[in-house]
């Protein structure tokens, strides 16, 4: 599994991979961040040109660089490609993308200054909010910071502490937008940068920047509505609460399972045996898997089984596969799970 970790930091707890600069004590602000993440670097325009032969005393375009005069007497030039431009690093002058003249740039001095007014906002209502992870990933085409709020909470009768994270993304790569995102992933490699990214698109706890000539101004927008973001770990608790206070009995769960998984009335053996073993496996997890303890007998609980089922349990055909259903693409059916529980419930199933 790829990581494409370039440079970057995490504190106390290491990634997955092992190859950040780990800290003992969280970074003070973004500059001291952007530093140790090895961001102090910054992407900016490049004219773009391409080879191009003119016959001597042949008009050129203009801006052209002239290269040198081929032995055919000719002389070759570079020429200025019309309507594109190259996205470089001040640093090491790699080149990250060459999209359109369109395309605008958000820095990530930009991104530092956005995090930074996304901490105050928590702050002033009291909170405590950590540097807990910044770095660069595919050579700087992606960039990204995990800011945790150091409230963590916990819904009624789960041991597990939930860590709100807000992931500040950032492309350079001249195709993705620049985004802040609610979101329990903590971001550390390529594959959880983009697991953020879907996270935000799937909740809509996000907010979005696109790289054009607006991107000054929605830049400003957004460190005014950032409060919103903030405002919605406080629903997502509520909702998780709301669950946790429906109980659920042993019939109503093997009726979800019937209906999460079901087996086909005219299926062939196989099939039916393949599907059974699977609400074997389902029913295995709910009653006996950490997930559930404290809130097995809930709908929250049996909501919590749903998604490890669908991560980790549920079938899949290769480890491509299995990546891509956990971290890179959303998840419909978990939705779906949601919508069952609740229609079950009301039908007082």
């Amino acid at each position: 599994m790829p990581d494409y970790f370039e440079s970057g930091f995490c504190v106390r707890q290491p990634s997955w991979h092992g190859k950040e600069t780990l800290l003992q004590e969280h970074p003070e602000n973004w500059e001291q961040a952007r530093k140790l993440a090895g961001l102090d670097w910054e992407p900016e325009y490049q004219d773009l040109y391409v080879p191009e032969t003119y016959t001597v005393g042949a008009e050129v375009p203009e801006g052209s660089i002239h290269i040198r005069t081929l032995p055919s007497g000719d002389d070759l030039w570079h020429v200025p490609v019309n309507g594109h431009q190259a996205i470089v690093r001040n640093d090491n002058r790699k080149v990250l993308a060459t999209p359109k003249d369109s395309f605008r740039i958000i820095t990530n001095s930009e991104m530092g200054e956005l995090a930074e007014a996304y901490s105050e906002s928590w702050r002033k209502a009291g909170a405590k909010v950590l540097w807990d992870t910044a770095g660069s990933v595919e050579e700087g085409r992606k960039v990204y910071a995990t800011l945790l709020i150091d409230e963590p909470y916990q819904i009624t009768g789960d041991p597990s502490p939930i860590l709100p994270y807000a992931a500040f993304l950032n492309a350079h790569d001249g195709m993705g937008a620049a985004k802040v995102v609610n979101t329990q992933t903590r971001v550390v490699c390529a594959n959880t940068w983009k697991m953020a990214d879907i996270d935000g698109d799937r909740t809509g706890r996000q907010f979005v920047i696109r790289h054009t000539s607006g991107a000054g101004e929605r830049l400003e927008e957004a460190k005014a509505a950032l409060s919103v973001l903030r405002d919605e770990v406080e629903e997502y608790r509520m909702l998780a609460e709301d669950l946790a206070s429906i109980n659920v009995s042993d019939a109503l769960v093997q009726t979800f399972l019937s209906e999460f998984i079901p087996v086909p009335e005219n299926a062939g053996e196989r099939t039916r045996n393949g599907r059974l073993e699977r609400q074997a496996m389902f029913l295995s997890l709910y009653h006996s898997s950490p997930t559930t303890d404290g809130i097995r007998g809930t709908a929250y609980g049996l909501l919590q089984a749903a998604g490890e089922y669908l991560d980790h349990l549920r079938p899949y055909r290769n480890a491509d596969t299995y990546l891509a259903r956990t971290l890179l693409y959303s998840e419909p059916i978990k939705g779906n799970a949601h919508r069952l529980v609740r229609e079950l419930v009301a039908s007082g199933v």
